[in-house]
Order: structure tokens, then C-alpha cells, then sequence
């Protein structure tokens, strides 16, 4: 998602470890208005729960079944220069303490890819996206970052089978009505 007004833009991903399927991989990137770029990743399971997987920092729960969800988050960050990431991996270091508590809302219908069309095999369990918007705040070493934007829920199951998928493409639009 990216809110305009603010100039915070984020990708958040979530998933069960290959390794070890009782604990969660967790990848939280931020692109914050001053240039720099949070980058975080961490595998666990500290913030799972019954209503949404949760890993060591960050955690998602299930408000109200396909229509509400929480993105929370509570731990120590990268934050580093976006330029440095065009040089490849970004190495450990200096942390930074951070958190957020996002509402993700939304009143449209949940789009399921395998109801659609049969060829998308790359995607074996199932593919389900919905627009929504995201609000809430995140702090990040005592500063403030208001978020209000829309967004795409995007959460698909199963493992990818992407060995023969040379290319891919992925626009999305949102329009007023």
C-alpha cells in the first residue's frame, strides 16, 4: 500500500516456515518519506494466536470474517538509506524500535483467483485478493506516521510451483465506483 498524503508506502508478508510449520517467516518492508526504507525479517511464533498467524513482531488477526482484519507490530527494525538496498542484501546491524496498529476495512467482495480460471498452476492451494482500506499509525523512534490508503488483502495458500513461470506481470487500478 502507499498513502499519498503521508508518503508511506509498506509490503507485508507473513507465512509459515517451511522448516518448521508451528512457527511463522514474517517480512515487513516500509518506504518512509525521508528516503530510508524499515527492513525487518524474523522467523517465530511469540504472536500466533487462534484469530491470525502471528510471528515474533508482527501479527495479523481476523476482526470480522472477510471484512476486517488488525496488522500490529512490536519490535526493533532495520532502517537504512533506500539507495543501499541497490546493493544488494541488507546486512545486520543498529535496530530501531517500531510499531504499528493498522485496520485493514473493506465492503468488497473477496476475488478468488481458482474460481476464475484453472490457469494459474503456479498457485496450487488457492489465490485470494480484496481492495480494502488501511488505516492507523506508525511509530518509528518517536516519530509518527499517520496511514490512510487503499490497499490489496492478497493471501495465497499452498506452495508455489513457479519453475516454468519465465515472466509475470501484476497491475492493479482502483476506481471511484
Amino acid at each position: 500500500g502507499y498513502d499519498p498524503k503521508s508518503g508511506v508506502g509498506f509490503w507485508f508478508h507473513i507465512g509459515r516456515w517451511r522448516h518448521d510449520l508451528t512457527m511463522f517467516r514474517e517480512i515487513v518492508v516500509i518506504r518512509l518519506p525521508d528516503g530510508t526504507v524499515i527492513a525487518h525479517r524474523a522467523i517465530g511464533n511469540a504472536r500466533a494466536a487462534t484469530d491470525g498467524p502471528g510471528g515474533p513482531h508482527f501479527a495479523i488477526r481476523v476482526l470480522e470474517t472477510g471484512r476486517k482484519l488488525s496488522y500490529s507490530f512490536n519490535g526493533g527494525v532495520m532502517r537504512v538509506p533506500a539507495k543501499s538496498m541497490l546493493n544488494g542484501i541488507v546486512g545486520d546491524g543498529r535496530r530501531t524500535p517500531m510499531t504499528f496498529d493498522l485496520t485493514f476495512e473493506s465492503d468488497a467482495d473477496i476475488w478468488d483467483l481458482h474460481k476464475v480460471g484453472s490457469l494459474q498452476d503456479f498457485l496450487p492451494a488457492g489465490h485470494i485478493e480484496q481492495p480494502g482500506r488501511l488505516t492507523g499509525d506508525i511509530h518509528i523512534e518517536g516519530e509518527v506516521y499517520p496511514f490512510d490508503a487503499l490497499v490489496n488483502r492478497d493471501h495465497s495458500l499452498g506452495a508455489r510451483d513457479n519453475i516454468d513461470l519465465h515472466s509475470h506481470q501484476w497491475i492493479q487500478g482502483y476506481f471511484e465506483n
